[in-house]
């Protein structure tokens, strides 16, 4: 056994995995990282991780397993890789994941650094996660106990830092490192979890970036799909896609906010069945399975946390970016999340969301002269409310466009089924409308521009429109 440093939150996890590493023969050192002081962000000490409470918590423990303890201020790198990041995302319109980057940049790089000034071989943190070593390569996988599984916020974790680090709870279920901190006397074996981002516990992000930055809120325009404007939001801060509560716009029917488009600051609002996506483009991949990834392969994702994992089509492309294309629409898929890839219960890698409509903007080979219409739209960086602009223009241009398609599709089709579909000019027009107004003009339905054999409108459009 060698020397191990233990990140201490002060909560029951990381005490009984102290006990568990000291006990197994471990020469355990306990150490907490201080991120800030909750009086200096305006809020209470109650439920966070990184309190003053905490420390003393965790100086206990160490205390009665007689181990080492130190205290290490990280506060000016946590406001800069954190908090900065955090409130520099709101004010993109994107939704950050801020444990991801506590983790990235402070638990497994900064703590690594004073481990190794302490002479200790390995960290260990108190996360529901587990490592195994397979073909010579380090392997991240789920918990066992599902409901705590955190393997969706450490898909950064690289082949060195996971070479270095122990997940001492990963086959424990909660109540049973509940019932080991009962058994040995410790103080916090009920202490409650943590629920929230420990810097914005109450969950007014909006107010937290305020204070953070010292700018005030910008107002702009709630607005629908077609453009047509429905009334005033506080400042695009205050919003993520998905949201419904605390809009305030008297509708008759429930409105959720759908986009936000930074440069006109709108905030685009549409009934809950235009959430749903089939596809996204993510950047910034950690691949821990391989070292290169498959050009193209399946597998499960998940998009935010306490999702169930979806089946999914991954490409990777040449820049390094990933599109995924699920098997069935989500709700919702946010820009600034985490998409985190397994293959049951090894996590493949992760990276962070683009905007879905990116996804659209990508093209390949050589444009056929019937494609004319959407390589418009693919060629033109446009934002959702510049392309709601188009929309008189789309319908006029697509009467004429389904009227020069109707004998197209019927060749096509039949080409590729082997039957001639009958498909009259009225129909031929609807389907056109759909599959590329909702392309253009709504960017969390772009997965209708995926080709289909088993609707009649996409035969004829044979080359992926999306890689």
């Amino acid at each position: 056994m060698g020397k191990v440093l233990i990140a201490m939150s002060g909560g029951v996890d990381s005490s009984v995995a102290a006990y568990l590493l000291k006990h197994s023969g471990w020469d355990c050192v306990g150490a907490t990282m201080t991120l800030y002081r909750n009086e200096d962000i305006g809020i209470s000490h109650s439920r966070t991780c990184c309190s003053l409470e905490d420390v003393e918590d965790a100086r206990s423990v160490a205390f009665r397993l007689r181990i080492p303890y130190y205290v290490f201020n990280f506060s000016d790198e946590f406001r800069r890789q954190v908090m900065d990041r955090f409130a520099d995302a709101y004010g993109q319109g994107r939704t950050p994941n801020p444990c991801i980057d506590c983790n990235r940049y402070l638990k497994f790089r900064r703590l690594y650094d004073r481990a190794a000034l302490l002479g200790c071989d390995t960290i260990a943190t108190g996360h529901y996660v587990r490592i195994e070593r397979e073909n010579g390569r380090y392997l991240l996988k789920k918990a066992l106990d599902a409901s705590k599984d955190q393997s969706y916020v450490l898909y950064m974790l690289t082949q060195e830092q996971l070479a270095h680090t122990q997940f001492p709870l990963g086959a424990l279920r909660k109540a049973e490192t509940r019932q080991l901190a009962d058994s040995l006397g410790f103080f916090n074996a009920r202490k409650p979890d943590s629920q929230d981002i420990c810097f914005v516990p109450d969950g007014d992000y909006a107010a937290f970036i305020r204070r953070h930055t010292g700018k005030a809120d910008t107002p702009g325009d709630f607005v629908d799909e077609s453009g047509r404007i429905l009334g005033r939001h506080k400042g695009i801060a205050h919003y993520t896609i998905g949201q419904r509560k605390g809009l305030g716009i008297p509708f008759n029917q429930p409105l959720y906010v759908k986009a936000i488009d930074l440069k006109s600051n709108q905030v685009i609002l549409s009934g809950n069945d235009a959430l749903f996506s089939q596809q996204l483009t993510g950047e910034n991949f950690n691949w821990i399975a391989w070292e290169a990834p498959p050009r193209q392969f399946r597998c499960s994702a998940r998009i935010r946390y306490r999702q169930t994992e979806q089946p999914c089509e991954v490409t990777v492309e040449e820049d390094g970016s990933v599109q995924v294309l699920f098997d069935r629409p989500q709700r919702a898929i946010t820009p600034g999340q985490a998409v985190v890839l397994y293959d049951g219960d090894t996590v493949l890698g992760g990276g962070t969301i683009l905007w879905p409509m990116a996804a659209a903007q990508k093209t390949s080979g050589k444009v056929e002269p019937f494609h004319w219409f959407f390589s418009f739209y693919q060629v033109s960086s446009v934002s959702s409310a510049e392309a709601i602009r188009f929309r008189a223009w789309s319908q006029m241009a697509l009467k004429v466009w389904s009227l020069m398609s109707c004998s197209i599709l019927q060749a096509s089709s039949s080409a590729v089924s082997g039957s001639t579909p009958k498909l009259t000019r009225k129909r031929v027009r609807v389907r056109c409308r759909w599959s590329i107004l909702d392309a253009i003009c709504i960017p969390a339905s772009v997965n209708v521009m995926r080709p289909s054999l088993s609707i009649s409108i996409y035969p004829f459009s044979r080359r992926r429109l999306v890689a």
